[in-house]
């Protein structure tokens, strides 16, 4: 649980530095670029041919 907590505040500490020091379209240019990394990385790899089936896994594995 505490690296949990670690990781919490780090990724709030970077985003409201990114706030403070980067301009909008490189902190959406980053965003993005994360997001990407993630998806590719990170997320659910499912080999369900059935949309409904891969929203709902994606659903529970990123919450509401």
């Amino acid at each position: 649980m505490a690296r949990e907590k670690f990781t919490e505040r780090w990724v709030k500490t970077l985003m409201d530095s990114m706030d403070a020091h980067v301009d909008q379209q490189t902190k959406i240019s980053l965003m993005e670029s994360c997001g990407r990394t993630c998806a590719r990385e990170c997320a659910i790899r499912s080999d369900r041919p059935n949309l409904p089936v891969l929203i709902a896994e994606l659903e529970a594995h990123l919450g509401d």
